[in-house]
């Protein structure tokens, strides 16, 4: 699978704008702010129905207009398919793949699988949970649609017991079918992301012996849930802390992983280089995750690669991407001569420059 042509009309800096890319290797070359993440923006868009730098949809429509549309043909081994992705102020989003709009957007989720690598990646290691668990639930969803859904009907239940609790509701009924729903959902996800975690850490350990070499480095997943107490049992004992502090202390939606290295928070510990490496090391171990699962090579989207990583790193990382393990790769940068010393003449490519 891979995405043979991209139109953009009033997506952020572009009023209108047509690309067609090679189906293995694609550069996008300009100077900074001539739109390049903006193209890898656009084709996530399609992918995941949302921004990867988490803009709401109004922020990423050209100044001046109030819609914006994003247009893609992707061709599989068989067939093609046309997405469509717009969004108008005041009506929300459509998508539309061969001219039939998703009931819901959560339906397309995974069917163009996407892995994207870039500068704001930092903020996994040395942001708050929320954004390790985003991480999570962004590379499991791709694989497994029930996952999706027991997320969100999670996230809705604990919606409802959190604002009942802060309205100051004491009614046991009411909490016990919260909690059982919570319960039911929660297993599931703690299933999943276990799971999902132990294939990250041996993966991870793989790539991180080429690419950080010199600590040892460790993941470990957080959860409250475990195999002696239910959530259900679990939210029953915090019940008056909860009833005070007007929100759910205990569940999946508190779930958190630990980077470490030689023992130390790898966001204290590591230089800017290491944490670089970790996370192009991390990232290709979710897109072996992701290939191994939907027996699929999901589109690889590298953003500013270059910025922090050595240039043996980036010559590893580089005959790894031209190879038979990878699909469609599209790769932004400035300075075009640079990237001669990585690029064997055998080669094929494209070129495009802003």
């Amino acid at each position: 699978m891979f995405l043979e042509h991209l139109s953009l009309v009033e997506f952020k800096n572009f009023e209108s704008q047509s690309l067609s890319f090679h189906p293995k290797l694609n550069f996008i070359l300009g100077c900074n702010g001539v739109g390049k993440t903006n193209i890898l923006d656009a084709i996530h868009h399609l992918c995941f129905c949302k921004s990867h730098l988490l803009f709401k949809s109004l922020d990423n429509v050209r100044m001046g207009s109030d819609f914006f549309v994003i247009e893609g043909n992707f061709v599989g081994s068989e067939d093609k398919d046309r997405l469509i992705f717009s969004f108008k102020k005041g009506k929300g989003k459509v998508l539309k793949c061969n001219g039939k709009p998703y009931p819901r957007m959560l339906d397309h989720i995974g069917k163009f699988p996407v892995v994207v690598i870039s500068p704001g990646d930092h903020t996994i290691i040395t942001g708050g949970s929320a954004l390790r668990r985003r991480w999570m639930d962004m590379v499991i969803s791709q694989t497994d649609a029930k996952y999706l859904q027991n997320i969100s009907s999670y996230a809705r239940i604990l919606m409802q017991r959190n604002a009942s609790l802060k309205q100051g509701v004491v009614e046991p009924s009411l909490y016990q079918g919260y909690d059982q729903q919570l319960s039911l959902y929660a297993v599931a996800i703690y299933q999943c992301r276990k799971s999902f975690m132990t294939f990250i850490a041996t993966r991870l350990s793989e790539y991180l012996e080429i690419f950080l070499p010199s600590g040892f480095v460790e993941v470990n997943y957080l959860t409250q849930m475990t195999e002696q107490e239910s959530l259900e049992q679990l939210l029953n004992r915090f019940f008056q802390k909860d009833m005070m502090l007007q929100r759910t202390t205990c569940g999946t939606h508190r779930d958190d992983l630990a980077f470490m290295m030689s023992g130390r928070a790898l966001k204290n510990y590591a230089s800017q280089g290491q944490q670089k490496a970790f996370i192009v090391a991390l990232r290709l171990s979710e897109y072996a995750w992701i290939t191994e699962h939907k027996n699929q090579k999901p589109l690889l989207l590298l953003d500013d690669i270059f910025d922090k990583l050595d240039a043996k790193r980036i010559e590893t990382l580089f005959s790894w991407v031209t190879g038979n393990a990878f699909g469609q790769v599209f790769v932004t940068h400035t300075d075009e001569e640079s990237l001669r010393p990585f690029l064997s003449p055998e080669i094929d490519h494209k070129r495009i420059t802003l």
